[in-house]
């Protein structure tokens, strides 16, 4: 009796210290946007992406040209003329997924881009979370802007406003 006296408080005691946690949500994706470093940055890598998609397309424009030629041609050529144009088609169509693979990739251009203009400010709003957490004693920060299972926040938790006054008073 005793033991089952002991748990049952033990569970309440429980209870009651985690509902007494204190937490805030923060939208990084509105914090973010309204950061003019984050919003040159993201100009820049979209106008560079850009650039280098159209090199691609063109490259395979280029290619598809050269084989409706080999094609047309196809019936009038030698079996080594055939061989090295197609040859030459299949290496230029390497070269163009290689080179797309170096601007696209895991560990490519836009990738490596994306590291160096995104994460410092990432980081600072990540160091700005921190250090309001600290100030006003939060136990938890959580980001709306990427969780799909948040069914419900009360809007006095959202801390978003707090958050950009504190990024743009820092510059």
């Amino acid at each position: 009796m005793k033991k089952t006296l002991l748990l049952i408080i033990a569970m309440i005691v429980t209870c009651s210290v985690s509902f007494a946690q204190n937490y805030a949500v923060v939208n990084t994706q509105t914090i973010l946007s309204k950061i003019p470093a984050y919003i040159e940055a993201q100009k820049k890598v979209e106008t560079y992406s850009k650039e280098q998609q159209t090199k691609i397309d063109n490259a395979y424009l280029a290619v598809e040209k050269k084989y409706d030629a080999y094609q047309l041609n196809k019936e009038s050529m030698s079996a080594t003329a055939k061989r090295v144009a197609e040859d030459e088609i299949i290496d230029n169509e390497k070269k163009i997924t290689e080179f797309q693979e170096r601007i696209f990739g895991q560990e490519g251009t836009l990738m490596e881009m994306n590291t160096t203009l995104f994460k410092p400010i990432q980081d600072n709003v990540k160091a700005v979370l921190n250090k309001y957490a600290l100030q006003n004693k939060l136990d938890l920060i959580i980001d709306i802007s990427s969780t799909q299972s948040i069914l419900y926040h009360s809007p006095a938790a959202d801390k978003t406003e707090d958050i950009i006054k504190l990024i743009t008073n820092n510059k």
